[in-house]
């Protein structure tokens, strides 16, 4: 068996985030108004940014280096912390994963522009 080099930290950090900022929307717009108390709800989330950041570049290697016992960690994770079906956890996992690599790399290209 191959030595770990690393471990789920980040992919814990990255689809926590997206899943809770998501779950959050859906309450805070569920009525289809955004009330600006509800606005101030975000600033804890906004908080965990730089976190989420710093960690981000580990995503890469932490999925490469993924086990069974990692995935299955990670499926738990996501389905106790945030009460999802277990039928719906691996997309819920794949779909955090997929939004937070889309804007990882929309955010580094409009930083490019900026800089032109």
């Amino acid at each position: 068996m191959a030595t770990k080099k690393y471990g789920i930290v980040a992919l814990k950090q990255v689809t926590g985030f997206a899943i809770g900022l998501a779950g959050q929307l859906y309450e805070v717009f569920e009525d289809g108004v955004l009330k600006w108390n509800e606005s101030l709800s975000f600033l804890p989330t906004l908080q965990e940014v730089p976190i989420l950041i710093a960690s981000f570049p580990e995503v890469p290697n932490e999925l490469s280096d993924l086990d069974d016992d990692e995935a299955t960690e990670l499926l738990a994770f996501v389905k106790e912390t945030f009460n999802i079906p277990a039928n719906e956890v691996e997309e819920t996992i794949e779909e955090a994963l997929d939004l937070l690599i889309r804007g990882y790399l929309f955010a580094k290209k409009t930083q490019a522009r900026f800089k032109k």
